[in-house]
């Protein structure tokens, strides 16, 4: 056991065989991993640090039990999170990583307002504001945060007035094997650790609950999660959406399973290790019986903090209690937490409109409990009103002020039981230069020890609990005896809505078309490919081989060396249940003085499609010619080389989330680099900054940077790798300087080791950007660079094998039976 938090069970000396009382920290673990020669670890108990080192720890060979850290960080990486939502047919708020503050402004005026904002990376809300105005987000973008492309912003539709629902659960090799649902008792909006939680939910739609079970399982299905898994839903008028998925167990994975009597976190486990288990054992509860998680928080300790709820968590510990109904269960509590319940006054201060008339029957039952009423100016007005009596306080006043008008002197003097206070609008998070009346007031409540409540559902939740006068007596819904009654495993239906590999391949645009050039494919086209090299990369996760081409045959000719082009068809092919023909020229008729067009017509009898790399520019055109079957080109002399750069798109969009908005460096051989002219080309769909290095005389193609300068997207242009050019840089891509295409040796001696990569160079980059290279290498990357978890060059390899499977079963995939049209003549 790795934690060093002395405040939780597992840090008891008896809890586990060794506990280090160690920073979770990549290092920490990897020393801890090697000393104790461990057979696996598990990161899904430990909160969002562990999960924070699961890929680097991935990429060290430690072996992570439960679900794949690619799979975790397709869920903490928010461009392939929103990309698996919208393949698998589950919906989510609009949402933009904006990096101007006019993108920005131009985003929240489409989605309209108001709108929750945040800068990247930040932990348990930290920094987040809802905005409600062009106004509020120009303040908060000016002071609260630096907009630009190194600290990016994420701007988010929010949705007032919905519901939050939390979903726990356990799954295994992506089926769910057990959940609970929670509901908040705060609108959305509220942190979830700040929030009130109810189990089981009282006033959920059986249609809003049948849809969270069906996302869950969707989403379980997707990232092939086996162990714990918790999703944050928000809901209004039966519609749901996805807020987040955390691969791993939640606070409220204790409270879930001692409310419902199931261990989820053994049953998480025993999924991990591979161990027998019993799916959704039955729940043996009482009839009346509900759980509720109240916050605990330490406002009193923290000076000048604004006690409200809001995006940023505020609370440090919580209490759970039972009780037969929710009213009861919160109110035992909320009393829990040191909460006093009021004996006679009570104060009122309601910023909105809405509110005052959402709470207004919550204070009638006030009136008619007895409770002296107190309010501020505009809400003692508004009850006035309405016909309930009630007592005005001035919350700014002169010295000369009367002590009976005076909220100061009330507060001070512990005049006031308990003090309900709903601003209008949570549109600043504790700025200590903010000081309003409404401020001011909140912070007296909590300095002179008065209950406070600032949110107007918990406000009438309260009020309610009051009303139905529990005498709080211990009875049998207080304590439980939990007892597991065995019961048949739960047969799931498969998640409907997402689409299948089959489905996705019946209406290829590709079947039985020529791969000769990038230019063939639109931005909806890569996105296909790329959905089905996602689907590939799951499939082989789990089953190893699909049959996707089983009975099929590819013909592989390769007039030029090659290990990984070949090898990975080669593959790419068996993994999908077909079988692959190679032919190298050294043993094939070219030997002879046979033709290109006579190989290709040969080959033609054999296979089902034909893979060629070929020194000649036109061989590509040429094949396609003459063959009735699909060529797919892997590399036609200088000119291009399409799979390679498929699949190093699908490299930055999987290594960084997305390719929009990068700058990227091409360095090394840039004239006669196929892979780079044919990269250059599919970045016309993406908006990215294209940065030149290279030696004067391997300069990229005048027509190509032409092009780039067109599209506005040529950046710097130079012969130096300079640390500046290092520093801007996202994704580096490196190039050999071939050989093979110089006809003068002493010209290839003077550049061959003129572009270096090394520690050195990498001193200057940032933490988050990739170094690329289609491989095979000399000296251009020194073999220190290889142990940088930035070096992304070999991961590039695996990415390739997916995109080459997705780009075959695209061309190659039979039309189905019974959809095949026939001409009768």
């Amino acid at each position: 056991m790795v934690n060093y938090n002395p405040e939780t069970v597992s840090t008891d000396y008896d809890e586990a065989d060794r506990l280090y009382f160690e920073n979770i920290t990549l290092e920490t673990v990897l020393d801890i991993y090697q000393m104790e020669s461990s057979s696996g670890v598990i990161l899904s108990m430990g909160g969002q640090t562990p999960n924070n080192i699961s890929l680097p720890l991935h990429r060290l060979n430690v072996k992570v039990l439960g679900t794949s850290p690619e799979m975790i960080d397709t869920a903490e990486n928010r461009y392939k999170f929103s990309r698996m939502l919208e393949r698998i047919g589950v919906d989510q708020p609009a949402w933009k990583e904006l990096t101007t503050i006019e993108e920005a402004k131009e985003f929240c005026d489409r989605v309209q307002y108001p709108v929750l904002v945040r800068p990247s990376y930040v932990l348990s809300g930290a920094a987040m504001n809802t905005v409600y105005s062009q106004h509020d987000l120009a303040n908060y973008l000016n002071q609260a945060a630096d907009v630009s492309k190194e600290h990016p912003v994420v701007i988010t539709k929010y949705i007032e007035g919905a519901k939050e629902i939390e979903m726990d659960a356990v799954a295994r090799n992506g089926v769910m094997i057990g959940h609970f649902i929670s509901e908040h008792v705060e609108n959305a909006g509220v942190h979830s650790g700040d929030a009130t939680l109810i189990l089981p939910p009282q006033d959920l739609d059986p249609e809003t609950i049948r849809r969270i079970e069906d996302a869950t399982r969707k989403i379980g299905d997707a990232l092939n999660v086996t162990g714990p898994y918790n999703i944050q839903f928000i809901a209004k008028d039966q519609d749901i959406k996805v807020i987040e998925c955390n691969v791993r167990a939640s606070r409220s994975f204790p409270f879930v399973s001692k409310v419902m009597g199931v261990d989820l976190i053994e049953m998480a486990t025993k999924a991990m290790a591979g161990l027998p288990l019993q799916e959704y054992p039955k729940v043996n509860i009482p009839a009346d019986y509900v759980g509720v998680k109240v916050p605990q928080f330490s406002f009193s300790r923290l000076s000048g903090a604004d006690p409200v709820l809001g995006v940023e968590m505020a609370s440090t510990g919580e209490v759970a209690c039972f009780g037969r109904t929710k009213y009861e269960a919160y109110i035992k509590g909320l009393i829990a937490t040191g909460f006093r319940l009021p004996k006679k006054n009570i104060l009122l201060s309601i910023g909105s409109f809405k509110d005052k008339e959402e709470m207004m029957p919550s204070i009638e039952k006030l009136h008619k409990l007895g409770y002296n009423l107190f309010a501020t100016a505009g809400t003692a007005d508004y009850l006035e009103a309405k016909g309930i009596p009630v007592k005005f306080l001035e919350a700014l006043q002169d010295d000369d002020q009367k002590e009976e008008y005076s909220l100061t002197y009330a507060l001070a003097n512990n005049k006031i039981d308990l003090y309900i206070n709903l601003p209008s609008s949570n549109r600043y998070r504790r700025p200590a230069n903010y000081m309003s009346k409404g401020y001011r007031t909140r912070r007296m409540a909590i300095d002179y020890q008065t209950p406070l409540v600032t949110n107007v559902k918990n406000a009438k939740i309260l009020i309610e609990a009051i009303a139905r006068h529990y005498d709080l007596e211990i009875s049998k819904v207080d304590y439980q005896d939990f007892s597991v009654v065995p019961a048949a495993p739960q047969i799931l239906r498969k998640p409907k809505g997402s689409p299948t590999i089959r489905e996705l391949l019946a209406n290829s645009p590709f079947r039985n078309k020529h791969i000769v050039s990038v230019s063939q494919f639109s931005r909806n086209e890569l996105h296909l490919l790329f959905t089905v090299a996602q689907e590939m990369r799951l499939g082989v996760e789990r089953e190893g081989c699909l049959d996707v081409l089983k009975g099929r045959v590819l013909c592989l000719m390769f007039f030029e060396p090659s290990t990984r082009t070949s090898s990975s068809f080669d593959t790419a092919m068996k993994r999908l249940g077909g079988q692959t023909v190679l032919i190298s020229e050294a043993h094939s008729s070219t030997q002879k003085g046979e033709s290109l067009e006579d190989t290709i017509r040969t080959l033609d009898q054999y296979g089902d499609a034909i893979v060629l790399r070929h020194p000649s520019d036109e061989s590509a055109n040429t094949a396609a010619k003459f063959s009735d079957r699909p060529i797919i080109n892997a590399g036609n002399g200088s000119r291009e080389h399409p799979t390679q750069a498929f699949l190093d798109l699908f490299t930055i969009r999987e290594e960084l989330g997305t390719v929009n908005g990068l700058t990227i460096t091409f360095t090394g051989d840039l004239r006669y680099g196929r892979t780079v002219h044919s990269l250059c080309e599919l970045l016309k769909h993406y908006n990215v900054t294209i940065q030149l290095v290279s030696p004067a005389s391997l300069a990229l193609p005048d027509k190509v940077r032409q092009t780039l300068k067109s599209r506005s997207q040529l950046g710097v242009v130079s012969t130096e790798l300079t640390p500046e050019i290092i520093a801007k840089t996202d994704v580096l891509y490196c190039t050999r300087v071939q050989k093979e295409r110089f006809e003068d040796p002493q010209l290839y001696e003077q550049v061959k080791n003129s572009l270096v990569v090394d520690n050195a160079t990498l001193k200057h980059a940032k933490q988050n950007m990739i170094v690329m290279h289609p491989l095979p290498r000399n000296a251009e990357i020194a073999r220190e660079v290889d142990d940088d978890p930035r070096a992304a060059y070999f991961r590039q390899m695996k990415y390739g094998m997916f995109v080459r499977m997705a780009l075959l079963a695209l061309v190659m995939t039979p039309v189905e039976e019974g959809k095949r049209r026939f001409s009768i003549v």
